[in-house]
């Protein structure tokens, strides 16, 4: 045998026990548990989306799920903890046994997020021209995933994040040769989200942001430390992945009724003030004592069975 054939032989050996040694790994890690923590929201970056429909005759309609998706990541430590409090590196094999576990035990997020895409309405009039504002939020998911390998436990931080994009905004642009002048007219308010916290025995009311206090005071919800109690009506949308990816309610789901509300849950709330007739989104972010919610007033989606 020739140098050649010896040095082949050596590389051949080595990448068997390479292939060996990685599915030993592979089949020695069990008992994946990955630990859930709530999303820590950012917003990073904002796009133009054109909508000309200068020359045509009809209503141009697009929707944001066939133009843009939802991206998603997930991200484990080089490094784990044994129950010992030592630190090992973990194998790339198990590295990605580990990341497609953490992606799968997030999978319902991405769903929902995803689907509220195919529902957000881009639409410009015959003879206009509309940009869309799409602004892109990071919902990053922090915490730790443990596994046994060879009966001992071991525990390593991981990431996931979602890239979610949302329509926040449009506005119109001159086509060419257009006849019709620029107008003149502020364009209308558009409802922006917020966050509140509310102690035990508080109220909250939308149009003035205020947190009231005493069993005489206006308020258009109220906290008791276990319920989210409407003045008026409210129901539950479920859980949701953000307050402005809600473009549609139903008149018919409302409620004289107390709720017990959990992370992640959307409420939909009806408020009625000098004869008037308004709806607010909110989502709860956390629930202790206090309660902490985001919300978007006044919501300007369909309604519908009114």
């Amino acid at each position: 045998m020739n140098r050649t054939s010896i040095k082949l032989a050596a590389i051949l050996a080595s990448a068997i026990i390479l292939s060996l040694t990685l599915n030993a790994c592979d089949r020695d890690v069990n008992e994946i548990r990955v630990e859930k923590a709530e999303a820590i929201k950012t917003n990073v970056m904002t796009e133009e989306f054109p909508l000309p429909n200068c020359g045509g005759t009809e209503t141009l309609f697009q929707f944001l799920g066939t133009e843009r998706s939802v991206k998603k990541s997930a991200t484990v430590g080089t490094k784990a903890t044994t129950s010992t409090g030592g630190e090992v590196d973990i194998p790339q094999v198990v590295k990605l046994k580990l990341e497609s576990q953490v992606e799968l035990a997030h999978q319902e997020y991405y769903e929902i997020a995803s689907s509220r895409l195919d529902k957000i309405e881009m639409k410009a009039l015959p003879k206009t021209h509309v940009v869309y504002l799409i602004r892109w939020e990071e919902q990053k998911f922090a915490s730790t995933v443990s596994y046994k390998m060879r009966g001992e436990l071991y525990k390593a931080p991981y990431t996931y994040a979602l890239r979610i994009p949302k329509v926040s905004d449009s506005y119109p642009v001159n086509c060419p040769e257009s006849s019709i002048p620029p107008t003149s007219e502020p364009k209308p308010p558009i409802p922006t989200t917020k966050t509140v916290t509310m102690k035990p025995g508080t109220g909250f009311i939308f149009s003035s942001q205020k947190v009231t206090s005493g069993s005489g005071s206006d308020r258009d919800i109220w906290w008791n430390r276990i319920e989210l109690v409407p003045n008026d009506r409210m129901y539950s949308l479920g859980r949701i992945s953000s307050v402005e990816d809600i473009v549609q309610i139903a008149s018919g789901e409302f409620k004289f009724d107390a709720f017990v509300p959990t992370p992640g849950e959307g409420f939909a709330v009806e408020i009625q003030r000098a004869g008037q007739v308004e709806f607010a989104i909110l989502q709860i972010i956390s629930v202790n004592d206090d309660i902490t919610f985001e919300w978007l007033y006044p919501y300007k989606g369909q309604v519908t069975g009114r």
